[in-house]
């Protein structure tokens, strides 16, 4: 039976959200800089029970076998900053055929490939009830044969935002610490 709910995601309650300001150069910068998307390889298997947990039943039917597809929908209808891609991996042997579930991007400003911290799927959470089972991580540069989505370029100044937040938010705990002391 499928959902129409969106899958959650946890926000840290550690880390107080703290304005920071970014000047529109930045911002431009971090605009033009290589895309590079962050998430969940999924098997065939993972992404039918993916698309069959988020979507609505018209979704399925509307897309048939192509459940990226569908579940692309169901992430466009709740206003989420994220798709599936079917992807194929012909340097594994066998080749790998999956769904890449796209749940953050990153930006590069010199075209190599950044270290972003990608937290293990916590499958009983995201799925209850499901046999998801195991789930890879996987950041790559966004793939030249898909269209970009709207939400791709400004999510990149969205992450690069958070992530000052996250260590001002820290700064500034340290400074209470030590005057606390």
């Amino acid at each position: 039976m499928s959902r129409a709910a969106p899958i959650p995601i946890p926000m840290s309650p550690r880390v107080p959200r703290v304005p920071i300001t970014m000047d529109s150069k930045t911002a431009h910068r971090i605009l033009n800089a290589h895309p590079f998307v962050a998430g969940y390889l999924l098997t065939k298997r993972q992404g039918r029970m993916l698309a069959e947990f988020i979507c609505t039943d018209d979704e399925l039917k509307k897309c048939g076998p192509n459940l990226a597809t569908a579940a692309n929908l169901a992430f466009t209808r709740a206003n989420r900053g994220q798709c599936c891609l079917a992807l194929r991996f012909d340097e594994e042997e066998p080749p790998v055929l999956g769904t890449f579930w796209v749940r953050s991007v990153v930006p590069s400003f010199d075209g190599e490939k950044p270290n972003p911290k990608i937290p293990p799927l916590d499958v009983e959470k995201a799925f209850p009830g499901l046999d998801f089972g195991e789930v890879k991580t996987l950041c790559l540069r966004w793939p030249a044969q898909f269209d970009e989505p709207d939400w791709l370029r400004p999510r990149m100044v969205t992450v690069v935002q958070m992530i000052k937040n996250k260590n001002e938010a820290q700064r500034i705990a340290a400074e209470q610490r030590c005057d606390a002391l």
